[in-house]
């Protein structure tokens, strides 16, 4: 039986973000992810995640798919920072469909340690991921 995810579905004209992440380390920072889109002040939404798109022969189109309805990714790093491919290619998926990216940083200490020269990278606090969001996206700024 197919994990359920926790992901939502937009109610507001927030950014939609796609979440990439260590789907068995890092769960609790995905939840973290999606109670912090639900503030009525979050500039985005989480809408799917990892967890929508198990592995397989086709995974990559499947991500591709998710990736595309989303207005931006973000990759969460959380425990394991470097020794994940999965997360990495569904970053490298959402450049290749036009996505911004967001290369998010649990730890302070491991700010910009990762190879993401191609995303905007980001503390994990509201406010710089909130700040991160309207400078990728400012046409979704609030009037």
């Amino acid at each position: 039986m197919a994990e359920q995810s926790p992901t939502l579905v937009p109610e507001s004209a927030k950014a939609t973000a796609y979440v990439a992440f260590c789907r068995a380390i890092d769960r609790d920072l995905l939840e973290r992810l999606i109670e912090q889109g639900r503030r009525e002040a979050a500039p985005f939404e989480v809408i799917g995640s990892s967890l929508d798109v198990n592995p397989g022969p086709d995974w990559e189109s499947r991500v591709a798919t998710a990736v595309a309805r989303a207005d931006l990714v973000i990759v969460v790093f959380g425990t394991v920072i470097h020794a994940l491919v999965g997360f990495q290619r569904e970053a490298e998926i959402a450049c290749e469909l036009g996505r911004p990216v967001i290369a998010l940083y649990e730890h302070a200490e491991d700010f910009g340690s990762a190879a993401f020269q191609f995303a905007k990278q980001a503390a994990w606090t509201p406010e710089s991921l909130s700040r991160a969001v309207n400078e990728l996206l400012p046409s979704r700024k609030e009037p």
